[in-house]
């Protein structure tokens, strides 16, 4: 499932958890996205290994650029709460620089 995808997925399910009355009107919705550093954008997706470019570097964020505002009228529609997590790792045998790293780097 690529990054476009699962936003579909989770207003999707926004809207249909309301309009069917599955939970309280009252009660917040909460949406855990994890990790956001491992989704895949549909333009690496849809690429072979050998058909990358620089510009593949940059995809993820511009997706998500280009979403979170869709993201965050529809959390302010539904009342929902939106958790997104980025896990960091450590290098190892780092001498110097920062050892910290993100998944798929």
């Amino acid at each position: 499932m690529t990054y476009e995808q699962t936003v579909v997925e989770t207003i999707n399910l926004l809207r249909v958890v309301r309009e069917k009355k599955l939970i309280d009107a009252k009660a917040p919705i909460v949406v855990v996205w994890d990790s956001l550093a491992s989704m895949v954008p549909k333009q690496i997706a849809d690429k072979s290994a050998d058909a990358m470019n620089m510009n593949d570097n940059t995809a993820l964020a511009r997706a998500t650029s280009a979403s979170f505002k869709l993201i965050a009228q529809a959390c302010d529609d539904y009342n929902c709460l939106l958790i997104v997590l980025n896990q960091t790792r450590t290098k190892i045998g780092v001498m110097f620089g920062d050892p910290t790293t993100t998944p798929w780097r």
